[in-house]
């Protein structure tokens, strides 16, 4: 299993939709940088995953810390950053250092706590943070505009997620409740988990109206089914409960599966697959990080390929079903 020293705190590793041994990381903390700079916080970091090794393809420092990162749908080359000063940053793989971020605004006033580009309408893409808010970005030609920003009751939000079927509807989770909305709606569409703090959420990749959630106040994984709320406010009823021993940071269904697979990880180090089918311990478990592991993301195009990052600044990427990475 190749690992990588990031030298810093890893928060957040997506695949590349398009390259399948590229994966970005976006990271936080101090920096090597030489005496007469200013110190910066944040790098983002574009690898390559060898069967052996991994190897640094760019990398980029930023002013703050980096929080989360995911790929454009519709370009290879751009991704976007968030950092912990509310800023979004899109970087052009093609430039060098000198000429990124391409574009760069500020939606959010606090970190940004998630965010997640849709898959379905190539220019626009999801951004939440500490402010209470979900903001709704356009992206073209070196150009970003925020144009919607929805409310979330003066409660911190730690995810958002679109819904893979229907490019206007998103789920966010957060302290109090998980909301779906629909952007053509003033407010949201459904609720569910009130009074739970959520860190968490996915929909599944094969049902539209399944979504998971991991909670911090009960550490509980759940499957919540939507399909008699659409475009009504009511609350939702969890399908089935999952009891964690540990706090789980993120939850996401595996990308080539049902909706029975979900994979976490937790403050304790572990990378663990469950079924949300079966109340029990979960079905594999990777201790491969020496404390809370903060980002993890699956490869859509190798089956069975696994990334994940933490505080001890490793990235690490395994198969866990045993194959190994073909050039």
């Amino acid at each position: 299993m190749p690992s990588f020293k990031i030298g810093c705190h890893g928060g957040d590793v997506k695949f590349s939709p398009f390259h399948h041994i590229r994966l970005a990381v976006a990271a936080s903390g101090p920096l090597a940088v030489p005496s007469d700079e200013p110190l910066r916080r944040g790098r983002l970091l574009i690898l390559n995953a060898f069967p052996s090794s991994i190897t640094n393809f760019i990398s980029f420092n930023t002013w703050g810390g980096l929080t989360e990162c995911t790929w454009s749908k519709f370009s290879s080359n751009i991704i976007v950053v968030g950092d912990d000063l509310g800023s979004i940053m899109v970087f052009d793989l093609n430039r060098p250092p000198y000429s990124n971020p391409i574009a760069s605004g500020y939606g959010n006033h606090f970190q940004i706590s998630s965010i997640d580009w849709n898959p379905i309408r190539p220019d626009s893409f999801l951004t939440s943070g500490s402010d209470f808010t979900v903001n709704l970005w356009t992206t073209g030609e070196e150009n970003l505009q925020s144009v919607c920003t929805f409310l979330f009751d003066n409660n911190p939000i730690h995810s958002s997620v679109w819904n893979p079927h229907h490019p206007d509807i998103f789920a966010c989770a957060g302290h109090g409740t998980l909301r779906i909305y629909d952007i053509r709606e003033p407010r949201f569409v459904a609720k569910a988990g009130f009074g739970q703090s959520f860190r968490s959420c996915d929909w599944c990749k094969y049902n539209e109206t399944c979504i998971v959630t991991a909670s911090k106040s009960n550490n509980c994984i759940t499957t919540w089914d939507i399909r008699h709320t659409a475009y009504m406010v009511l609350g939702v009823e969890p399908a089935t409960v999952i009891h964690t021993a540990n706090s789980i940071h993120k939850v996401k269904f595996l990308p080539y599966q049902e909706e029975s697979q979900i994979v976490s990880c937790s403050e304790n180090s572990e990378v663990a697959l469950w079924n949300c089918r079966v109340e029990g311990p979960p079905t594999e478990k990777y201790v491969h990080h020496e404390g809370p592991v903060l980002g993890l993301d699956m490869s859509t195009l190798v089956k069975g390929l696994m990334a994940s990052t933490g505080l001890d600044g490793l990235v690490h990427v395994w198969n866990r079903l045993g194959a190994e990475l073909r050039l």
